[in-house]
């Protein structure tokens, strides 16, 4: 008897984290599946959750990363939903200067309807 595999949240928000920081890292699924010694459908279906990362694959996912294994699980505060965008904006940001910064910051909240700044 064949058991079937259901997606579970876990898989999803695993592969998501691993995807962000794919992209973080300007790596493709091609090129990181070449790291990992896997074909780019693999590394697809990873970030997709479709397939569960073992325990080796994800220690080696994240060594690939650069990132520590517990970054890709649990307890990292909730996945993007847009990971490539929110990527790219911060580095993006990084390469402003302090006041470009802080008038991006106050155009941001302006947009989303935010008027007081935050307590920092």
């Amino acid at each position: 008897m064949t058991r079937q595999k259901r997606v579970d949240d876990n898989d999803r928000a695993v592969g998501l984290r691993i995807k962000q920081a794919r992209i973080s890292r300007g790596l493709t699924q091609s090129t990181l599946a070449s790291l990992l010694g896997c074909c780019f459908q693999q590394v697809h279906r990873y970030e997709r959750g479709v397939n569960c990362v073992s325990a080796g694959r994800l220690v080696a996912i994240a060594r690939e990363l650069s990132v520590v294994p517990a970054d890709l699980l649990g307890d990292a505060g909730p996945a993007l939903e847009h990971p490539r965008h929110a990527v790219e904006l911060m580095r993006l940001f990084d390469g402003l200067s302090l006041p470009q910064r802080q008038a991006l910051t106050q155009m941001a909240r302006v947009m989303v309807g935010e008027t007081a700044p935050e307590a920092v």
